[in-house]
């Protein structure tokens, strides 16, 4: 990247919006429903949810596991500690969690980037300590299935999961309540109905919008240290996973032009996970939600 990793470009840090894990913008609460009600207190997964959506917390965390755990050939990183990798997130405890899960993507099962663990445990933590006086047990589940949460689990060539708490017994009863969560509002409109080909393309198209706001994207790369590497490294592991380069468009801080190529790359994957699990290309285009996480909250007597 030439002239990348200099120094400061004159782009203040307020404007790495907490770096590449947190380019989500904050997200808004859009549904709520309630599910199984066959548990003792059939209002304990409603009421956990409500929780989860209405409490705001303040969480501080590192973002140096990512610069630690990179394979510093693809980007290097002189320094992996510090003040410099300190960051501070405020929302509500659901929109955390979706940031968290979005944070945690994966391709074909293989993180994109560790610099996510610091701040999912925090988020972890402060979901534990805001339901630690519930009078049952619980567990929560934040869900990032760009390709949809159903019919079955079929494949999904990307998806972030996050969860706090552990598995209820299986001969438990056990309540659900879920929040959907959207991390890139408006984002689901691109994938409306078309061919397969079409639909697929526009799936992969706003999954790779999540994973990178061009627009935020292009300002972290033109950050200072550690912003601009951790942004790139996120980048370019994206693009070794999916099998396919950037082509310069790093050192351009061209991040339009870099999600094209991502989404190229990832455009088959998600048609091929789409036809295996939905009828048609409308189906599929209904189903598909790039900007979404679910949380699940399962409540049950201990």
């Amino acid at each position: 990247m030439r002239g990348a990793w200099t120094g400061s470009r004159g782009v203040s840090t307020v404007l790495d919006v907490s770096l590449c894990l947190l380019l989500v913008s904050a997200s808004v609460l859009v549904l709520t429903t309630a599910q199984a009600p066959t548990a003792p207190d059939p209002t304990s997964a409603d009421h956990a949810a409500e929780l989860l959506g209405s409490t705001t917390a303040t969480v501080e965390y590192s973002l140096a596991p990512g610069a630690t755990r990179a394979d510093q050939s693809v980007v290097p990183f002189p320094d992996t500690e510090g003040a410099a990798f300190d960051r501070q997130a405020h929302g509500s405890l659901a929109d955390l969690l979706a940031r968290a899960a979005v944070a945690n993507a994966t391709v074909d099962g293989r993180p994109i980037s560790q610099a996510g663990d610091g701040f999912e445990g925090a988020v972890e933590n402060a979901t534990r300590r805001r339901l630690a006086g519930l009078d049952h047990e619980w567990q929560v589940v934040a869900t990032w299935r760009p390709t949809g949460h159903g019919p079955g689990p079929g494949p999904a060539p990307v998806w972030g999961r996050v969860t706090v708490g552990t598995s209820p017994p299986r001969t438990a009863d056990v309540h659900a309540a879920s929040l959907r969560v959207a991390v890139e509002p408006g984002i689901e409109a691109s994938t409306a109905a078309g061919d397969w080909d079409r639909v697929g393309y526009r799936t992969a198209a706003t999954t790779v919008r999540t994973l990178f706001p061009p627009d935020r994207s292009h300002l972290a790369l033109l950050g200072e240290y550690p912003t601009d590497r951790l942004t790139a490294y996120r980048y370019r592991r994206a693009a070794g996973l999916l099998g396919t380069d950037l082509d310069g468009t790093l050192e351009e801080a061209d991040t339009h032009r870099a999600n094209q190529r991502l989404a190229a790359a990832l455009a088959p994957r998600v048609e091929q996970a789409l036809r295996s699990r939905y009828d048609s290309p409308a189906a599929a285009g209904s189903a598909a939600s790039p900007g979404t996480v679910v949380v699940t909250v399962r409540t049950w007597s201990g």
